[in-house]
């Protein structure tokens, strides 16, 4: 329950999470004309400007994105949060939020709450389909976890009753369905026998605001359910609560508590009693300067303000002051602008990553912030959100060809609207897009812009809708840098003056060195290739065709004046790693060892190249190795291959901890590998050389410790028969031998490793893994580069 883990988040952090839109010096939404007030239900008249006393902090930049489209987006995330699997004992609910921790908590207020939000959508987009299964899953739950149940404390089981009542009004509106009222009516019974009496003096300062959520619920579902004994139990909480704020207007703002706040029993107050005393509406507007716009710096903030945002609009429907309209409009969209990863969830606290979002303040922001304000929203109200191509952080080449992409969206009721979108500067459009529903839309212009000159292009994008209720988010101007271009020869042969074909990825440093910026290939019929290259400098990553290693060429300046050339001469090196793991880290522990020894390597990764037949001739030395792979460690046509190698002369290193159990039955192991399988796993982690051994003498290799890859779990016991020769055994086990080399008449030799080389640590004064790689491959008359 999230009142047994509030202690587990993180204090509370100077973050001024009001602040999150970004200033960005050539990408800025602009107004064509003096702002207009953001109140889109009278646009162009001017909203009298706040009370000074009133406790608001400051309203950030208006989110860009729109309520309808962000609501759905919103529905989406909650669809995510909720527990899909039937043979779960949690079925249907709704997870706390992102993140293991919050993942593995499931509760009824969430549940709850996600059902009135899917309800809210199903009734005002007309679609009862999309989330019925959600929330018949959903009430599921409810009926396995009921919201009188939750807790103890009290003050739990009466939030969730509350949220009961709010889910069971949603649901039976939108579907015309009125089997879970027995439901509604236990929560409504449940907030009538246990809300306690709130004294203006008690101490406890949660319960008021439980108070006042229980007295609002309540209320509503009284008038819903036409309840005299309802409407007066409420009226009769609700006076408690008043008495409460009454006696100290501080509550409204200090009063900052678990996931409620002032704002809670302010809105069961105006929802309620103020519905029916004139004199409380009156003494509202005393009391709403002391309540705060934003909540203070805390875990859960978000909740507190959300709290906010609820009450400032019922106090808007009851006063009809379009300043606390504003107020609320703020508060969403501060919360709106938290949402940096874009999948519609919002996290419980200002300046938690993306990746912790919750689905209870999700669907707070959802049906006490963006529902509510449907009804305000103008019929039209077009945006330009942001340039998608070509990206503004970099400069583009001279003559290259740029296709520019728009983002705009419809923040309005319409559901499909014709928008005029003009384009000025150093291109010229006029055009007229169809926008549908309420998801960002693109505008892909029909014509590609070709830059002829070099220097700062400037453009403005607009849109033009005559009805358009707010021109302040209209306009888009950006500068797009075009910089000269360089002529670039690339050159790729091997060391017999033979083409190579080659792929050569450019990487500007001066830009960003992790994203690409160019890709070239050169012909494999004569190694070449000519193209235009924007001047700078690069990191090039060149990958030739097999069997030739990559390389990388750092820095590689391109300039305007000088010819810009790359000429590369391959060798063929000595060794082919070929990586059958099913790990692709184990892998650098080969490639570290094998550059400590000056050995070029190509490495054949099978998972995507698959097996190795007909790709050994030419190496002096293949390395096999299986990592952690239990099955299939060794394919038949790479035994038949490898054994190819070794009849041709060729040096064969096979390692890997559980071959010898695997192929334990095929005439692999004993006529190529030269061993018998004696046993699956040995337990003992130290491996010592044979004295007086051609490979392995006087060396001791440890297989535990973090300098390896700390995995060998499943070591093989073997014993050498044929030609095979013992070369190390198991510590403290002089009859199983832990590998095993060999001579073949065709003048090839070969090592088996019945443990995985990458497990070799070096730690505590023993052999280095680069140490017994050196051995290995001078024995098997390996040459270096």
């Amino acid at each position: 329950m999230k009142h047994y883990i509030k202690i587990l988040l993180l204090t509370a952090i100077l973050f001024l999470y009001y602040l999150i839109a970004s200033v960005n010096t050539s990408h800025a939404t602009v107004p064509t004309s003096p702002p207009f007030t953001r109140i889109w239900s009278d646009p162009q008249d001017n909203i009298r400007p706040l009370r000074p006393a009133m406790r608001i902090r400051l309203h950030p930049h208006r989110d860009l994105d729109n309520y309808l489209g962000r609501f759905e987006l919103l529905c989406q995330f909650l669809d995510l949060m909720q527990e899909h699997d039937p043979e779960d004992p949690s079925f249907g609910g709704l997870h706390e939020g992102e993140g293991e921790r919050l993942w593995r908590i499931i509760e009824t207020d969430n549940t709850q709450e996600a059902i009135r939000v899917w309800s809210e959508y199903a009734d005002y987009f007309d679609d009862h389909e999309t989330y019925l299964g959600n929330i018949e899953a959903a009430w599921t739950y409810t009926d396995s976890f009921p919201a009188w149940d939750e807790g103890p404390p009290l003050y739990y089981a009466l939030h969730n009753c509350g949220w009961g009542l709010v889910a069971e009004m949603g649901y039976r509106t939108a579907y015309d369905d009125d089997s879970r009222r027995e439901y509604g009516l236990a929560c409504a019974e449940y907030l009538v026998e246990n809300t306690p009496r709130i004294d203006p003096d008690m101490e406890d300062r949660l319960m008021p605001l439980v108070a006042g959520w229980a007295a609002g619920t309540l209320w509503d579902y009284g008038v819903f359910e036409d309840n005299e004994g309802y409407l007066e139990t409420a009226l009769d909480i609700a006076s408690d609560v008043h008495r409460w704020i009454d006696a100290d207007l501080d509550r409204l703002h200090d009063n900052e508590i678990w996931a409620l706040c002032g704002g809670t029993a302010m809105w069961g107050v105006l929802r309620s009693l103020a519905q029916v005393d004139s004199s409380v509406a009156t003494w509202s507007i005393e009391a709403l300067e002391e309540m705060d716009v934003f909540g203070g710096r805390g875990d859960w903030n978000n909740s507190w303000n959300i709290w906010y945002a609820h009450a400032w609009i019922e106090a808007w429907r009851l006063i009809d002051d379009d300043a606390y309209l504003e107020n609320a409009v703020a508060i969403v969209d501060s919360l709106l602008d938290q949402d940096g990863d874009g999948d519609g969830g919002i996290p419980a606290t200002g300046g938690d990553p993306d990746d912790q979002d919750q689905s209870w303040v999700s669907a707070y922001t959802g049906w006490m912030g963006l529902r509510q304000l449907f009804n305000v929203l103008p019929p039209i109200d077009a945006a330009m959100v942001r340039l998608v191509n070509p990206s503004l952080e970099r400069p583009w080449p001279v003559r290259a060809p740029l296709e520019l992409i728009f983002e705009l969206v419809n923040g309005g009721l319409n559901e499909q609207v014709d928008i005029p979108f003009r384009l000025r500067g150093a291109m010229q459009l006029d055009t007229t897009v169809s926008v549908e529903g309420w998801q960002p839309f693109e505008i892909r212009l029909p014509e590609e812009w070709t830059p002829v000159q070099v220097g700062e292009f400037a453009f403005t994008a607009y849109t033009d809708h005559q009805d358009d209720a707010d021109r302040t988010d209209d306009t888009l101007r950006f500068t797009i840098s075009i910089l000269p271009v360089g002529q670039l020869e690339l050159i790729t042969l091997n060391i017999e003056n033979e083409p190579v074909g080659c792929d050569l990825y450019f990487y500007h440093c001066d830009i960003d060195s992790n994203e690409l910026f160019v890709h070239l290939v050169t012909d494999p019929e004569d190694g070449r290739v000519e193209a235009e290259l924007m001047v700078g400098t690069y990191r090039v990553d060149v990958i030739p065709d097999f069997p030739y290693p990559r390389s990388v060429i750092e820095p590689f300046e391109v300039t305007e004046e000088t010819p810009n050339l790359i000429d590369l001469r391959f060798e063929h090196p000595p060794v082919l790693l070929v990586d059958r793991d099913i790990r692709r880290d184990h892998a650098s522990y080969y490639e570290d060892a094998l550059n400590a020894t000056d050995r070029s390597f190509y490495r054949w990764t099978s998972d995507k190249l698959g097996g190795i037949e007909g790709r050994t001739d030419g190496f002096p030395t293949v390395i096999y190795f299986t990592g952690d792979r239990k099955s299939e460690t060794v394919p038949s046509e790479d035994r038949e291959e490898m054994a190819r190698h070794l009849g041709r002369g060729g040096g064969l290193f096979v390692t890997g901890q559980d071959i010898a159990d695997d192929i334990a039955d095929d005439p692999f192991l004993t006529e190529v590998l030269h061993c018998r399988h004696l046993s699956d796993s040995m337990r003992q982690q130290v491996v010592e050389g044979v004295e007086g051994d051609d490979v392995l003498d006087g060396m001791t290799l440890l297989l535990f410790g973090n300098r390896g890859a700390n995995n060998q779990r499943s070591k093989a016991g073997i014993e050498a028969v044929g030609s095979g020769v013992t070369c190390a055994f198991y510590r403290g086990a002089a009859d199983t031998a832990a590998a095993v080399r060999w001579e073949e008449p065709s003048g090839g030799r070969g090592i088996f490793f019945a443990f995985g080389f990458e497990g070799i640590s070096g730690q505590g004064g023993t052999t280095a893994r680069e140490e017994v790689m050196a051995a290995v491959l001078d024995w098997l008359g390996t040459p270096q580069k």
